[in-house]
């Protein structure tokens, strides 16, 4: 399209040869990229805090950086989500350190720490298992005698090397890859101070339980920590805290146990609130895990099977409570064992702690509870269809005569 000049005595080198000039068209890309990031609030640093970040206020050019050419087309980076990911990473680190760090005080019979080794197991290669490593091995210090640390931290090792050797394989992904491994490694490095010891049948016993029990956490660690579902796995959440509270075993008040006062609180409660099946297996497997950690000959095995059986028989919860404790006091009338009278003290505390427990925090039972109307509602509906349904049949069969 031709336009006519407003100069021609000015714009002479503007104009056509025909008397017209001509428009110059000038060329406009678009920006490529998310717009730039707005400042930041006054106080606030830039970049989210992030040290290091390279990133500059509006406004602020680099000119030996080349960084306000245009052409350079760079994509903004979000900071928000790299804080979020770095921080989130983090987190974990460090609840790995520090749970690791805590469970290496629960122990069993001959020094071992099973559950801070199913607890490094379960972490698996990288950034994970060093922090449960470290973890672990910073606990030994302050709850382990010097070889035993030593023990530790060669077990811990060599399950972070094989883990790290089997990564990004199908055979690392397998569940019971990283259970059985761990457990391998238990029973050869404490086999090597069994035989070295002066009585070695008497500490094979020990070794394999130890064994078999590292086997165990890293199991269900693994499914609590690495759960297939977005919920977590109730049966880890139930081992991880009767292994933080066998932590706590040591610790007496009037020679009680509080680790056993609270894990017999633990135990009544889901017994109670998951039915009979479950109250059971938990109880005769915490039972188990405590006598193992004190050292008892079945004692708590047989107790905490028969309370838990007790407690989730009952639908209120003090004759649960009740049931508890009578179960555990049948069990301690059959013993022999030292700590049978702290047992049932121990029991007491624990029932009374269990009932002391909020309402709210009970699911099954009280679902139960509330389903009940409506059950009863439908078999009285269903038995009255069928009476009436009698009643019609006879009416049919005195008409056909």
């Amino acid at each position: 399209m031709a336009v006519e000049p407003r100069d021609r005595g000015r714009n002479k080198a503007e104009d056509h040869l025909v008397g017209d000039e001509l428009i110059n068209v000038v060329d406009i890309e678009p920006v490529i990229g998310r717009p730039v990031q707005a400042a930041e609030p006054q106080g606030q640093p830039v970049g989210n805090g992030l040290p290091l970040a390279q990133v500059h206020p509006r406004g602020q050019r680099n000119a030996r950086g080349g960084h306000a050419k245009a052409h350079a087309r760079h994509t903004p980076v979000d900071m928000n989500g790299v804080r979020h990911a770095v921080a989130a990473d983090e987190l974990s680190e460090r609840i790995r350190f520090f749970l690791t760090a805590a469970l290496t005080a629960s122990q069993t019979a001959g020094g071992y720490a099973p559950f801070a080794l199913g607890c490094i197991a379960a972490a698996g290669p990288g950034a994970d298992g060093a922090a449960a490593l470290l973890g672990g091995v910073t606990g030994a210090l302050l709850f382990l005698d010097i070889q035993e640390v030593l023990a530790l931290a060669a077990v811990g090792i060599l399950i972070l090397t094989a883990a790290t050797a089997f990564r990004d394989t199908a055979f690392l992904q397998k569940p019971w890859v990283l259970p059985v491994l761990a457990a391998g490694m238990v029973l050869a490095v404490g086999g090597i101070y069994v035989l070295q010891s002066l009585d070695p049948l008497s500490h094979a016993a020990p070794c394999a339980a130890a064994s078999a029990l590292t086997g165990v956490s890293a199991h269900f660690f693994t499914r609590l920590f690495q759960p297939e579902e977005d919920r977590l796995a109730p049966e880890g959440l139930l081992f991880l805290g009767a292994a933080l509270t066998l932590a706590l075993g040591d610790l007496t008040i009037l020679n009680v146990s509080v680790g056993r006062v609270l894990l017999c609180a633990l135990l009544a409660y889901t017994a109670y609130d998951q039915g009979p099946m479950t109250g059971v297996t938990a109880g005769l497997g915490l039972g188990l895990i405590t006598d193992l950690s004190a050292g008892t000959s079945g004692l708590f095995t047989a107790a905490y099977g028969v309370a838990g059986l007790g407690a989730a028989k009952c639908r209120r919860r003090s004759m649960a409570a009740l049931a508890f404790f009578s179960g555990a006091a049948a069990a301690m009338l059959t013993s022999r064992e030292e700590l049978a009278q702290t047992l049932l003290l121990e029991t007491v505390a624990g029932s009374l702690l269990f009932l002391a427990l909020p309402r709210r925090i009970f699911g099954g039972k009280r679902l139960l509870r509330e389903a009940a109307p409506d059950i009863a509602q439908r078999t009285a509906l269903k038995t009255h269809l069928n009476r009436a349904a009698e009643a019609l049949r006879e009416l049919y069969d005195s008409m056909s005569r």
